[in-house]
């Protein structure tokens, strides 16, 4: 039986660089604006460069629309590109595999960064029925704990 994302959380993953740092701020100020309402479906991972250290700030203006606000600074001591970038998903990814280790029930996680503009008011809401759909059909699906079941169309 499959369980369904409502069962289980989205977990946004914000990537920042001191390059792009500002640009990050402003796009979680839009996400934030486009919430009517505190969501506990979604979990935001604001994940930092090796060299950032988190705003405490940032955090609790996202913990006004997001129950659920994770701060990760990654441990891979790489930058420029594709190196850095690389690294920083790498780095997400295994942060995100922790959560669900330690009792956060992640369904679906959603890599972001700065450039990654939100067109629609309820696109949270649109991903998460896309993701549905596309499991049901069993379409590029990666089950937690199963590394190697990839289906693609």
């Amino acid at each position: 039986m499959k369980k369904s994302l409502a069962r289980g959380k989205l977990l946004l993953n914000m990537q920042m660089s001191p390059l792009d740092y500002n640009q990050g701020v402003e796009l979680l100020r839009l996400i934030c604006d486009l919430e009517d309402a505190k969501r506990g479906d979604v979990v935001v991972m604001l994940t930092h460069r090796f060299d950032m250290m988190p705003d405490p700030t940032i955090r609790a203006m996202v913990m006004e629309k997001f129950e659920h606000v994770v701060t990760h600074v990654t441990t891979r001591k790489a930058s420029g590109w594709p190196a850095g970038p690389n690294a920083m998903m790498g780095d997400s990814f295994m942060a995100a595999i922790n959560l669900q280790r330690k009792g956060l029930h992640i369904d679906a996680v959603m890599f972001m960064e700065c450039d990654c503009v939100p067109l629609a008011k309820d696109w949270i809401d649109q991903i998460k029925a896309e993701w549905e759909q596309c499991r049901e059909a069993g379409k590029y699906v990666l089950e937690w704990g199963e590394y190697s079941r990839y289906t693609y169309e």
